[in-house]
């Protein structure tokens, strides 16, 4: 095994580290060459993809990152996932810019200019919105579009979970309450997943066919996911709690603009019950999160890292925008489905089970 190596990430190299990182657990070998190899291998892909910018070593980690979250329901506890992730992290961590941070602010000045530079990333002005707003798509473009909020979207309970460990008792409660929302406040029809699932039944999904789901989601979608798992990755609560604000004080807006021209497929109000809920509940929860942050963030190292954490969730979720759009666009005009070569690399792993 080579690393380090000025050349670009050849396929067989490529495929190769995916083999030895994504190996399942009860195939590996638990000694410390094992460790060693994982250690070497992530190293070099972290400098590729963060470092160096190179788009095939940025591509292989999003589905290195996601894949090894999400087997492990986000609490990954494997000593060689563990490792994986932590460099990953730490090296992508390192090579973005943090923005200085005012010192002095009391709880309530920081947290209105954090809700006001929240606002800056709303996605109701980006081209995507636009075209939304347009009243032109069709069913399929619907389809298309919906693919792309699958993943940021199955999961966030299992985030906002994560995000409350940390926490003292009296702010965890408020989390807890906002999973008692998304399961239906103990009716499990009307919760989020249930309204979720009936609304991409009508646009012809099945939410849990992932494969399918992956075959069509742009990569900074999914880059998305993985931005906010780094954040809950940090040791203290400021990572979550400045991603997960950002994405609770965007979704009313956003959701209204989205609702409003999904209506014209003449879905009843039922059907875009999902929408509306979250339009509704999402208004008090983006406060309870902002209540959160002036109780907890008052010191200034932890207003920096609130602050930063909600810029970059904030820079990656437009990006997702406008990667959805473009995404869209080349496949209107010459059918082309852009997303990440997950099949490239998985067959072998699967071969191997």
């Amino acid at each position: 095994m080579s690393v380090n190596s000025p050349l670009p990430l050849t396929e067989t190299r490529a495929r190769e580290y995916y083999r030895t990182l994504m190996t399942p657990a009860n195939r590996r070998r638990t000694d410390i060459t094992h460790l060693s190899a994982c250690k070497e291998i992530a190293e070099e892909l972290g400098r590729r993809a963060f470092l160096d910018r190179e788009r095939t070593a940025w591509e292989l980690v999003q589905i290195i990152e996601w894949r090894i979250q999400r087997r492990a329901c986000y609490r990954p506890i494997s000593p060689a996932d563990v490792l994986v992730l932590s460099i990953l992290y730490e090296m992508e961590n390192r090579s973005i810019p943090e923005i200085e941070v005012p010192a002095g602010r009391s709880p309530e000045t920081f947290c209105q200019e954090l809700r006001d530079h929240v606002m800056r990333f709303s996605a109701t002005e980006s081209r995507l919105m636009k075209v939304i707003a347009s009243g032109e798509l069709e069913l399929e473009d619907w389809r298309y579009l919906a693919y792309q909020w699958i993943s940021s979207t199955i999961d966030f309970t299992r985030a906002i979970a994560v995000a409350s460990l940390p926490l003292p008792r009296p702010q965890a409660r408020l989390l807890i309450e906002n999973l008692y929302d998304e399961a239906g406040r103990g009716d499990w029809s009307r919760s989020h997943y249930v309204q979720l699932r009936n609304l991409l039944t009508l646009l012809e999904i099945d939410i849990e066919d992932e494969a399918q789901m992956l075959a069509w989601t742009v990569p900074e979608v999914l880059a998305l996911v993985n931005t906010q798992n780094r954040l809950l990755w940090q040791p203290g609560p400021e990572g979550a709690l400045g991603a997960l604000y950002l994405v609770e004080q965007l979704i009313p807006t956003e959701m209204t603009e989205i609702r409003r021209h999904l209506a014209t497929l003449d879905f009843s109000p039922e059907d875009l019950s999902y929408l509306d809920e979250h339009m509704a509940v999402d208004i008090r929860h983006s406060e309870e999160w902002l209540g959160i942050i002036a109780d907890l963030i008052r010191e200034h190292e932890a207003q920096r890292l609130v602050f930063n954490a909600a810029v970059q969730q904030g820079r990656a979720q437009r990006a997702a925008w406008d990667a959805a759009y473009e995404g869209w666009r080349k496949w209107k005009e010459g059918g082309e489905v852009v997303h990440l070569p997950f099949e490239r690399y998985e067959e072998e792993v699967e071969d191997d089970r």
